[in-house]
Order: C-alpha cells, then sequence, then structure tokens
C-alpha cells in the first residue's frame, strides 16, 4: 500500500488528518509532520527522509505538502535525489478532495498513476458558488 506522508506549516497535517479520519475513519501508513518556529530546516529535512523510508512498503511514498516552494515543499523536494520517482512522489496545495481521494485510490494505482490523478481531483475541487449556481442554472434550462 502506497504510504502517505503529509508536511505542513504547524498543526495543518495534524488538522488534515483528524477531518480525513472523521469521514473515512482510521487510515493506516498515514504519517503528519508539522513544521513550528522552533523547528530547524535540516531537521525537518531529516524528518521527511525517515519518514518515507519508514513508510516505504515497497509501493512507494507520496508526499502531501501545504505550499510550493515553502519550507515543507522544499524539505521533502531535496530528498528527492535519494529517491526514485517509482518510490516517491511530492504534490503541493494539499486539500481534503485531495487527501481523500489518496487514501481510497492507492489501494488501486500506482504512484506514478496516483499523483497525475490527484492533480485533476485538486483541480476538480476547487469551486465557487456563484460559477456553480450559474452553470447548474443553465444546465436546468436545457
Amino acid at each position: 500500500m502506497i504510504g502517505i506522508l503529509i508536511v505542513t506549516h504547524g498543526s495543518l497535517a495534524k488538522g488534515f488528518k483528524e477531518s480525513a479520519e472523521l469521514i473515512v475513519g482510521k487510515i493506516p501508513n498515514l504519517k503528519i509532520i508539522g513544521l513550528y518556529h522552533e523547528d530547524s530546516f535540516v531537521q525537518l529535512k531529516l524528518n521527511v527522509k525517515k519518514a518515507i523510508e519508514e513508510m516505504d512498503t515497497g509501493d512507494g511514498v507520496l508526499v502531501l505538502t501545504d505550499l510550493y516552494g515553502a519550507s515543507p515543499f522544499n524539505a521533502s523536494a531535496m530528498n528527492s535525489k535519494d529517491l526514485s520517482p517509482e518510490k516517491f512522489r511530492c504534490i503541493s496545495g494539499l486539500n481534503l478532495p485531495i487527501l481523500l481521494e489518496s487514501i481510497i485510490a492507492r489501494k488501486d494505482m500506482k504512484l506514478s498513476d496516483l499523483a497525475g490523478h490527484l492533480l485533476k481531483v485538486g483541480k476538480v475541487g476547487i469551486k465557487e458558488l456563484f460559477d456553480e449556481l450559474s452553470l447548474k442554472e443553465k444546465s436546468e434550462l436545457k
């Protein structure tokens, strides 16, 4: 089973995990790492690498981060030189639809396919209320 590692600023990772478990129940092979003011970047990078190594049961590890180019993403990305794309993928811009889909779809997909799928899920899950209501009204008129 593909491991899922959530790396974010502060307690956001914990919140994502708790929210996902509220919806789907206990989640196996999922870990969280939060970056706090007192934490060093070097230690974060080591913690990410250690978690990836511990979580890889043969199918690889998907790392989900909050912001592209920020410390959680960079610490994850810096470990990529030691890991193959078949064993490690990192997606930034984590939202709850991406997390839930990763939990469900990881059982039936290879890591590379899952990463591509999640990019689509993340984009499709972003909506604006009035735009959606307008689209619904237009489709009902047809």
